[in-house]
């Protein structure tokens, strides 16, 4: 009887909870911290849609280039024939499939009646709006420096994780025509690597 008292006196009251057996009911409102849940254990589908809002999230933490990424570049090309030239080019890495807008922008110069056209290469493989690209050229006379404007998007499919190469290019179909650009690319959906 005495080693039963001193054991008790020692080591305190002791209770045996069977693992799992503690539910939401028997835990107290407003009694869970963060610090006891373990990290990466609470997901988005544990929480109820509509509880975190603007005050929950430190926006300074909240780091878009996780989520997309964009490059851009300003240039100038002159073609000189119908064969397309590089007017702008952009290199963007992603970590998983994910699809690109694209966008060029700028002016076309020239003497009256000089034209071009201007379309997106993907990996010098995939064209978007191969030869229904749209053409830049202006009839009407105009002074010397004033320039046509250019504008050009389009929204790619699927491109494959890993560095991707993108670029503008434009040709010549009359007169004699340069191109001014400014070419963005930005990465959608999937992780920005």
């Amino acid at each position: 009887m005495s080693t039963i008292a001193v054991f008790l006196a020692l080591g305190g009251s002791a209770l045996a909870i069977k693992a799992n057996s503690v539910g939401s009911r028997q835990i107290k409102d407003g009694s869970i911290k963060g610090r006891d849940v373990a990290d990466g254990k609470l997901k988005g589908k544990n929480l109820k849609a509509g509880t975190i809002g603007s005050r929950e999230i430190e926006e300074a933490a909240f780091d878009l280039e996780h989520f997309l990424k964009m490059g851009s570049t300003t240039t100038s090309c002159d073609p000189s024939s119908s064969v397309f030239v590089e007017c702008g080019s952009v290199t963007l890495g992603t970590q998983e499939s994910s699809k690109a807008l694209l966008i060029g922008a700028g002016g076309q110069l020239g003497d009256t009646e000089a034209k071009g056209r201007c379309k997106f290469r993907i990996n010098d493989a995939v064209e978007i709006l191969g030869a229904a690209a749209p053409g830049f050229g202006d009839p009407a006379p105009r002074g010397p420096g004033l320039a046509n404007g250019l504008a050009l998007t389009a929204v790619s499919g699927l491109i494959d994780p890993g560095v991707n190469n993108f670029k503008l290019v434009c040709n010549e179909t009359g007169g004699d025509v340069s191109f001014s650009t400014t070419f963005s690319v930005v990465a959608i959906g999937g992780t920005a690597g």
